[in-house]
């Protein structure tokens, strides 16, 4: 008699052979022909692979027959579909313009001519060089000269006139750092006096120089050139000025400071824009906070300076202005944008004509409001006040000796919208 464990090991062994070796032989067969039955495949470059060039080659091969109509190339999310050359046996594909560094992914979807529906995905990563993630120069020149054969005394256009431009965008960028010089060149000559502030010959019209560096919770940002400086809503807000900003943040806490012309400069006129007299430049620093997944954000500023009385893009009638303002500024949004609320509180001290023996006053301004966004819908609400002498170096169009509530909504539709604005306010 055997025991009923020698019975268990004695049958395992022709069990196992019998029931479960056709059945891994069955699945192995299954994983063997999903790998050799792979119709689309990326040849250059390797999948999951590092590609170093601006516009890299990229070549596939489809082991059945098709046509580009029912091929569909996606890079990135964008159809590259028409631009993809079909070649024997698949099709290559060379980026128009200069490819962004970091990874990317190919989809590769369609049917083949016998109604067979594939799709595939590659993944890949690329820089520009060994030594640099990206490194690129873009430069686009256009000139035009015009010729006037006779005109009669009362048309004001120049017999002759050439004009060109050289727009530039240049970038390095490394692992934890990046640079780059944007600008525009123009070179003009005419047989006539040209209108101020322009200038015959070559000149810089604008130009941004950029850099950045990044590492673990540490960024730090610095800027020159034409600059845009936004401290707030009832300050500077979109103020284009000559000049530098550098910026530092650390976690949620960002430190930041600025120093530009007071006034607009039109070509190379007037230097870099990074001298610290308050007579005819602007500066100011700030301090902000956010807390709770950035729900929260604290933020105080301060600002000085001052700024000449005309200057190309101001009327001819403007004084001399000069002054200095602190503010605090606080935002929440506990609502993913559906509800934001926002407070802010500035005192300021001001001249609007330094040529004059009354010298500075002093008031204040505040504004408390709600907006937000529904899908097709927004709104805002907003309850302001300006003191009668608040002003501001740098915002000739702010609003002063004013106080009142600003209510407004709309309906964003496919084809139409729908705005309604309800203003109310006095001098206070």
């Amino acid at each position: 008699m055997f025991s009923k464990s020698l019975l268990c090991k004695t049958l395992s062994i022709p069990f196992l052979l019998t029931v479960f070796l056709p059945l891994f032989y069955q699945v192995a067969d299954g994983y063997a022909k999903t790998d050799t039955e792979q119709i689309v495949k990326m040849v250059q470059p390797i999948e999951n692979l590092e590609v170093i060039g601006k516009k890299p080659l990229f070549k596939f091969t489809i082991e059945a027959p098709f046509s580009r109509e029912n091929i569909l190339v996606l890079l990135d999310g964008t159809d590259i579909t028409p631009v993809i050359e079909i070649v024997s046996g698949g099709f290559t594909y060379t980026p128009i313009q200069i490819m962004a560094a970091g990874g990317h992914q190919i989809v590769v979807m369609g049917y083949t001519l016998d109604g067979e529906e594939f799709s595939y995905e590659f993944a890949f990563s690329s820089r520009h060089s060994q030594t640099f993630d990206e490194a690129y120069s873009t430069n686009d020149l256009t000139a035009v000269y015009s010729s006037i054969v006779s005109k009669s005394d009362d048309i004001d256009l120049p017999y002759t006139k050439v004009e060109a431009n050289l727009a530039s965008n240049s970038a390095l960028k490394g692992n934890r750092w990046d640079i780059s010089l944007k600008g525009n060149l123009r070179y003009l000559d005419q047989s006539d006096p040209v209108l101020e502030p322009q200038q015959k010959g070559i000149d810089l019209i604008d130009y941004l120089l950029t850099t950045s560096f990044t590492q673990d919770q540490l960024s730090l940002q610095a800027q020159a050139g034409d600059t845009i400086i936004n401290q707030s809503e009832n300050t500077l807000n979109q103020l284009a000025r000559r000049g530098g900003t550098l910026s530092i943040n650390y976690d949620d806490f960002t430190l930041s400071g600025f120093v530009v012309r007071g006034d607009e400069v039109y070509g190379f006129d007037g230097g870099l824009g990074l001298k610290t007299d308050d007579t005819d430049h602007i500066m100011g620093f700030s301090g902000e906070y956010s807390l709770l997944s950035k729900r929260i954000t604290l933020k105080g500023f301060s600002i000085r300076g001052g700024e000449e009385g005309s200057f190309f893009g101001t009327s001819r009638d403007e004084s001399a202005q000069k002054g200095n303002v602190y503010g605090l500024y606080l935002k929440t949004d506990f609502a993913d944008g559906k509800f934001i609320t926002e407070a802010e509180y500035d005192y300021a001290r001001f001249d609007p004509d330094t040529t004059d023996d009354l010298g500075s006053d002093g008031d204040k301004a505040y504004r408390v409001g709600a907006s937000g966004l529904f899908e097709k819908f927004d709104y805002k609400a907003a309850y302001k006040y300006f003191g009668r002498y608040y002003g501001v170096v740098g915002n000739r169009w702010l609003e002063k000796d004013w106080e009142g509530v600003v209510l407004e909504g709309g309906l964003n539709l496919t084809d139409h919208g729908i705005r309604a604005i309800y203003d109310q306010h006095h001098d206070n």
